[in-house]
């Protein structure tokens, strides 16, 4: 029972070590190695932005605004937000942008972000479909370059950069630039493990 116990001990190590150790270094050496470019392209499909916003009063008009002052074609983006289970001025808010073009989801109940997604991806429009939430906020040319990358047949998924408002703290910004920099050698490959 103990050699099992030992066998365990050093199988779990070597699991949190491969985490944390070996696959940065594992991941490095091969954005080097073997580099995927991708194709890019001044491309402009349509593309519907869904919002989930769940109690959002606070900042889903600026949210909207910016969408709508994104610097796309107005013709061939749609802005969908899915409030379900607000129970703030959240749905008020969203209305008041309907004859701007911005689509209101609403429903009683609420099941979750995941769920109000899935919900509203079979109703969006757009060839392309870029999730954010309700707090995040986009640079005015977000979504030309987050786009130009479907130029690229292979390409099926594309993440932009995060980045948090006034962040301070050495401890924060040493993990946000890891979390960046094993994102580009992921993407570098022509991997993700995810997208913020």
């Amino acid at each position: 029972m103990a050699s099992f116990c030992i066998v365990v001990f050093w199988f779990s190590v070597l699991t949190i070590g491969y985490a944390y150790v070996g696959y940065p270094i594992i991941i490095s050496i091969l954005a080097r190695l073997v580099p995927r470019p991708v194709q890019q392209a001044d491309v402009i499909p349509t593309v519907t932005l869904v919002i989930p916003a769940y109690n959002e009063e606070k900042c889903i008009a600026e949210k909207i605004e910016s969408s709508l002052a994104l610097d796309y074609p107005s013709d061939k983006r749609e802005v969908m937000v899915m409030a379900d289970g607000s129970n703030d001025a959240t749905v008020d808010i969203v209305a008041g942008y309907e004859d701007r073009g911005v689509r209101l989801l609403y429903q009683p109940e609420r099941r979750g972000k995941a769920a109000a997604m899935n919900r509203a991806v079979p109703l969006t429009h757009g060839e392309i479909i870029v999730f954010s939430d309700a707090n995040a906020f986009f640079r005015p040319d977000a979504l030309r370059k987050l786009v130009r990358n479907f130029a690229d047949p292979l390409v099926g998924c594309v993440a932009g950069r995060k980045a948090i408002r006034g962040m301070t703290g050495e401890g924060e910004g040493f993990y946000w630039r890891y979390e960046s920099y094993l994102k580009r050698c992921d993407s570098t490959v022509g991997s993700v493990m995810g997208a913020a």
